[in-house]
């Protein structure tokens, strides 16, 4: 908000009728505040002389379509004297009031300091997010860690359950065994009759049957 805005009212009735950003001049000798915009005015058709300057300039009277009182003028045609006044609103010191912005007559009095964005609070409060956003990013570090340790103890358990796989072969089929009934040691009948060889039944070698 620029400083020292203010509202331009009609005296009569209160209503708005402009602001000081549409402030062009202001004529204290003619008591004219001339602004490039207005609104709830009210511009008459009829042109009227201004005696003012011999008659050389015209101008619509305008008045608040509130209240209907004669607030101002908009010239039509202007001479030497009234050529800044031309493409403006003349409005009237004596029908229209001004109000300044932030100007209060009573302010009740706090016992602290109530404006939301103090200094102060922006700083605790910058503080407090910080704060936050460190427990959200160790706690996100600490879920991404019990996720790991889920991962590896369910390979684990996937290992253990999964059942042992035994291994035959047709030279050995457990400690002391050999196949076709053969006793250990090479006293049964068949091909197989080597005694057993770190608990695997080993096949005969050729020759090895008759030497026996």
């Amino acid at each position: 908000m620029a400083a020292n805005s203010i509202i331009v009212q009609c005296l009569k009735c209160n209503k708005v009728l402009s602001d000081s950003t549409a402030l062009v001049l202001s004529d204290k000798e003619r008591k004219i505040l001339g602004v490039k915009g207005a609104s709830s005015i009210q511009v008459h058709e009829e042109a009227v002389s201004d005696p003012s300057d011999g008659g050389d300039s015209e101008y619509n009277i305008i008045t608040c379509v509130q209240c209907s009182a004669e607030v101002g003028k908009v010239y039509v045609r202007t001479s030497h004297e009234t050529a800044k006044l031309q493409d403006l609103i003349s409005l009237s010191t004596d029908a229209v009031c001004s109000y300044q912005l932030g100007r209060h007559e009573m302010r009740v009095q706090g016992t602290g300091d109530l404006n939301p964005l103090s200094e102060e609070r922006v700083t605790r409060l910058e503080e407090q997010m910080i704060k936050v956003e460190n427990v959200l990013v160790l706690f996100n570090e600490r879920w991404h860690a019990m996720e790991s340790a889920l991962r590896q103890l369910q390979q684990r358990v996937d290992v253990v359950s999964t059942p042992s796989q035994r291994h035959g072969t047709a030279w050995g089929m457990g400690p002391g065994a050999s196949p076709g009934g053969a006793s250990p040691g090479g006293g049964g009948g068949g091909s197989v009759g080597r005694g057993p060889v770190g608990g695997v039944g080993m096949p005969m070698l050729p020759g090895e049957a008759g030497g026996r």
